[in-house]
């Protein structure tokens, strides 16, 4: 295979794996930066907007983010790359790809305050049948921001005493005592929940559930 051919395939991979890696690797910083903006800008705007968690949310950022990595790959192989030393494609690979780790690491970490959503897996069949073990959840952290939690609403809590500790439950009425709430779980066999540790303060509710993904082949 031919140098400028094979070069071309490596960008076009690179940008496919990364938006603007392929870019940076041919020494166009300029294409490189703006395809990070428009990798992380959009992740951030159709979160703030609340796209994310509307009933097609998910597939609105999959689709957004598929066009994205699909024109940093065909623009990559196209470009014509600036004259550079053999050193330099290695450092920009590098550069960049400790960029995007450190910018998805902290949107992962942020997510529930930063983003407004969590993802959270479940382990247990305490909610079965409406969540199953195996199940990924998206929670919507700013759902109770200006709203109340309802009755039958499925949300996540913490307890006192354990904040590292997360809960899904279905809000089944107020508690008796200020603002709480009676949490249960669906499948009350199996399940540790307000029968056990009482009514759960409003404070320590965290967010809604708003959508389940099956992740397992049953």
């Amino acid at each position: 295979m031919r140098r400028p051919l094979a070069e071309k395939l490596l960008a076009s991979m690179m940008g496919l794996a990364v938006p603007g890696l392929g870019h940076g690797i041919r020494g166009r910083w300029g294409i490189a930066l703006a395809f990070q903006v428009l990798s992380f800008g959009g992740i951030i705007t159709i979160c703030f907007s609340r796209l994310i968690v509307s009933d097609y949310g998910l597939e609105i950022l999959g689709t957004y983010l598929l066009l994205v990595h699909a024109t940093s790959s065909l623009s990559a192989a196209s470009v014509t790359p600036v004259a550079r030393r053999k050193w330099k494609p290695t450092i920009a690979a590098i550069a960049l790809a400790m960029v995007n780790i450190a910018l998805l690491l902290a949107l992962f970490f942020s997510k529930a305050n930063f983003l407004g959503i969590n993802v959270y897996y479940i382990p247990t069949a305490s909610m079965h049948p409406t969540l199953k073990p195996g199940d990924l959840i998206i929670v919507d952290t700013w759902a109770y921001n200006k709203a109340k939690p309802q009755t039958n609403d499925i949300v996540t809590f913490t307890l006192p005493g354990n904040p590292n500790y997360v809960m899904v439950k279905r809000i089944t009425g107020p508690g008796s005592l200020g603002e709480s709430y009676i949490m249960l779980g669906d499948n009350p066999h199996n399940s540790e929940d307000s029968r056990q540790f009482g009514a759960v303060p409003r404070e320590f509710i965290s967010g809604k559930v708003i959508r389940t993904i099956d992740i397992l082949v049953r």
